[in-house]
């Protein structure tokens, strides 16, 4: 990441790289489009963010609630996805370096 960043201050079309921070970085606050992702991508964390938040702790207050009925179906169904996809990933491993 460091390495990106500084790459950034180089005018990498000529050989050898020289120092230029205007040419990629005055490009990019000069276009309208960056702004434009900048904004939404605001949006989406100011927003987003504290509704998974209070989803996930409405979710897990009731998959420990005791008033639950097969609360241990309710939990597999929710893990269940993490495992599977584990185990299908370990098992094309495996076939791929014949383990």
């Amino acid at each position: 990441i460091i390495s990106s960043f500084l790459i950034s201050f180089q005018a990498t079309r000529t050989v050898p790289w020289r120092f230029a921070p205007a040419f990629h970085w005055g490009r990019l606050i000069g276009d309208p489009a960056f702004y434009n992702a900048l904004k939404n991508t605001l949006l989406i964390l100011v927003i987003q963010v504290p509704v998974m938040i209070a989803l996930a702790i409405v979710m897990a207050v009731l998959l420990n609630s005791p008033l639950l009925k097969a609360r241990g179906l309710y939990r597999f169904a929710f893990f269940a996805p993490v495992v599977v996809g584990e185990v299908a990933y370990s098992a094309v491993f495996r076939l791929m370096f014949s383990l």
